[in-house]
């Protein structure tokens, strides 16, 4: 998700051994209020458990940038 003027906090996926941001919840629900697009880069099984309304699944693999160019806007 691009959100400026917001603090993100790096961790570490232990499932998917890659960094992932926290984001503060009233200001993720700000940002997506405001249009905002969350895009879900994990696993689908995990996605299909449980997603945040309106989040796009894309998980990482080869073709990950294309349907990121696809499905994501440019701003």
């Amino acid at each position: 998700m691009i959100m400026s003027g917001v603090d993100l906090v790096p961790l570490v996926d232990e499932g998917l051994g890659n960094s992932a941001y926290l984001v503060d919840l009233g200001d993720g629900r700000a940002q997506l209020a405001d249009g905002a697009v969350l895009i879900d880069a994990r696993p689908i099984g995990r996605f299909g458990a449980a997603h945040v309304a309106g989040a796009i699944s894309i998980p990482p693999r080869p073709a990950f940038a294309n349907w990121l160019g696809w499905l994501a806007p440019v701003d």
